[in-house]
């Protein structure tokens, strides 16, 4: 996880045992009149073990309008006999609480 670029990214760097997942967030508080890089961040979920695991971004972006931030999209990435595989989806509905 970085924040250097000031923008959302996902990409993957080489690790020991294959490809790890790298995502790229902007600041929270960043003010924008761009849309996309306006203030974001994103709530990460991992599950699986050392061989074979997921990670779900699922992404909130600030919405001036309402003065709030709302869902955007979800990233899941899937590490599966030492390969990643990486897709998007859009969020139905409202955001989940964090914990």
């Amino acid at each position: 996880l970085h924040g250097h670029e000031h923008a959302f990214s996902c990409d993957q760097i080489a690790g020991i045992d294959g490809p790890l997942p790298v995502f790229g967030m902007p600041s929270a508080s960043k003010q924008s009149t761009n849309a996309t890089q306006g203030a974001q961040y994103c709530v990460y979920g991992i599950e699986g073990d050392t061989q074979e695991w997921r990670i779900v971004a699922e992404r909130r972006v600030f919405a001036p309008a309402s003065q709030s931030f709302v869902p955007s999209e979800r990233h899941v990435v899937v590490r599966k006999s030492g390969t990643l595989a990486l897709h998007v989806e859009p969020v139905v509905g409202a955001c989940r609480e964090s914990a």
